[in-house]
């Protein structure tokens, strides 16, 4: 099935960087898809290795895929550089030491078309493997099928968080994003978060499928995975204070609140995992940057004993594990 003016009806942007040994996997899936109105666009980040010839043998086997070759600019870059060249009505993001299920594009498509074609964003869910281990992260089932604004999505999942952050659990209608200017931002780390709150609040319709259609290698040095979040959390943080500003803008001031609270969960997340306690990160900590921002009831809590002792947050949570 291509659109009206016969263009494909999904494009599928695969940022590669450094992803040899697992690219052609990637790209199989793809090629291998059971929907076959496809416009795959290889993005070749600058990468050092095979990649670019990869790319280049692929692009001449399958007529679907166009490579970009760029100088190295980053995920984000990438991606942006994917959105401008897409001519599909939807657009899907994988990365390229991932894949997706073979069904996946026909699935997605089929509950867009399901419910009038004109949906924003539609949601899917990712099977993560961890060292062969498989986990299936979820999203609230009670949201299955239910067509909302994206404030109201946030508004929904957010608090629990229950909404997950990657660009690549989700279909997105092109035209929305290049009417509303959605692009990533440029050499920001940990891209995805800061992407997330901007997407969903001008969407009118996204719906959450309950589908689960990409498969997530979560293995170290992957294209969108930072194992050195000491260096990368000056990037979180940022982000966090960014959301923050932008909530004190909205009208919406349940949305607001929302969006601080999740705030304060990237804030205190990213201060454990990176060990941020210790003296010689003292600069990029705030402790005054938490206050009135929490929203539920656990993080009033952990913002109380974070303000009070960071050292002893830091202990308290590494011994429960469930701060």
């Amino acid at each position: 099935m291509h659109t009206a003016d016969g263009s494909p009806i999904i494009s599928i942007i695969v940022p590669v960087y450094k992803v040899e040994p697992y690219l052609n996997k990637c790209v199989d899936s793809i090629v291998g898809q059971t929907c076959g109105d496809l416009d795959i666009i290889l993005v070749d980040d600058g990468s050092p290795d095979r990649c670019p010839a990869l790319c280049d043998e692929w692009a001449e086997r399958d007529s679907r895929i166009r490579v970009l070759h760029r100088e190295n600019g980053g995920l984000s870059d990438a991606r942006n550089a994917g959105i401008d060249a897409a001519a599909g009505k939807y657009l899907l993001f994988v990365d390229s030491d991932d894949y997706i299920k073979p069904d996946a594009c026909e699935k997605l498509l089929g509950y867009a078309e399901a419910h009038g074609g004109d949906l924003d964003i539609v949601i899917g869910d990712a099977e993560i493997d961890i060292d062969g281990r498989l986990v299936h992260p979820k999203h609230r089932p009670e949201t299955i099928g239910v067509v909302m604004s994206g404030p109201e999505y946030l508004k929904s999942e957010l608090p629990p968080f229950k909404i997950y952050p990657q660009a690549w659990l989700r279909m997105y209608r092109t035209g929305f994003l290049r009417a509303n200017g959605l692009y990533f931002r440029k050499g920001r780390l940990h891209e995805d978060n800061e992407f997330l709150p901007r997407v969903f609040i001008p969407a009118q319709r996204v719906v959450y499928t309950g589908i689960c259609f990409y498969h997530y290698n979560k293995r170290s040095g992957s294209i969108s995975r930072r194992d050195d979040l000491s260096g990368n959390a000056a990037h979180i943080i940022a982000t966090c204070r960014e959301m923050a500003e932008a909530a004190k803008s909205l009208e919406d001031r349940q949305l607001a609140a929302v969006l601080d609270n999740y705030a304060v969960d990237l804030y205190l997340n990213v201060f454990q995992a990176a060990g941020l306690h210790k003296r010689r990160h003292r600069n990029l900590i705030d402790t005054d940057f938490l206050k009135g921002k929490a929203l539920t009831r656990r993080n009033k809590c952990r913002v109380a004993l974070f303000r009070f002792d960071r050292n002893l947050y830091h202990l308290v949570n590494r011994l429960s594990k469930k701060l």
